[in-house]
């Protein structure tokens, strides 16, 4: 691996092959010389456990949950939604890596946000965003291994009955 900065750039840059014997450059995304030689060291590091013990690095919750935000999510109609889901997924999983999500602090968000009198299935909606961020990050981005085992047994309240009516019509069908 090579450090070099480019023409036209304050930012340093790293030069490398992969295991294909492809040419692979990156820019490290920053005008510092002793930071970009750390993140060197940090992706040699990185590389080198993948190879060798077969283990993919750490990353944090907050990444893949922006990663996620930012590309797949906008595409949805439901993006705002999805940002105020982050909101609260955010103060409880955002300062973990992405290994400790793990099925015993799923349970303990349910808790400590039925404690706040949230209702299950705004819980659930929560639930949903965080396990297809997880599932995003193992199977296409390949940032972790498995994904955790999410808590059963939360149920949507009886939907509303709501009935429609004419003019002509002074009470609704029974």
């Amino acid at each position: 691996m090579e450090i070099y900065k480019p023409k036209g750039t304050n930012n340093w840059a790293v030069t490398y092959y992969d295991e294909n014997g492809k040419r692979v450059r990156k820019t490290l995304g920053t005008p510092d010389r002793a930071l970009a030689e750390a993140a060197l060291r940090k992706m040699q590091n990185d590389r080198f456990l993948e190879k060798h013990f077969d283990r993919t690095p750490d990353y944090p919750f907050v990444d893949a949950l922006l990663r996620y935000l930012k590309g797949d999510s906008t595409k949805k109609r439901s993006h705002d939604c999805d940002l105020s889901m982050a909101r609260n997924l955010r103060p409880h999983f955002g300062d973990k890596m992405l290994r400790e999500v793990t099925t015993p602090l799923i349970s303990e968000y349910v808790e400590k946000r039925r404690g706040q009198g949230v209702t299950d299935a705004t819980i659930k909606r929560d639930l949903s965003l965080l396990g297809i961020v997880l599932r995003k990050a193992q199977a296409e981005w390949g940032w972790l291994d498995a994904v955790p085992a999410f808590p059963k047994g939360l149920k949507e309240s009886a939907p509303r009955v709501r009935w429609l009516m004419t003019c002509l019509e002074k009470t609704p069908p029974v």
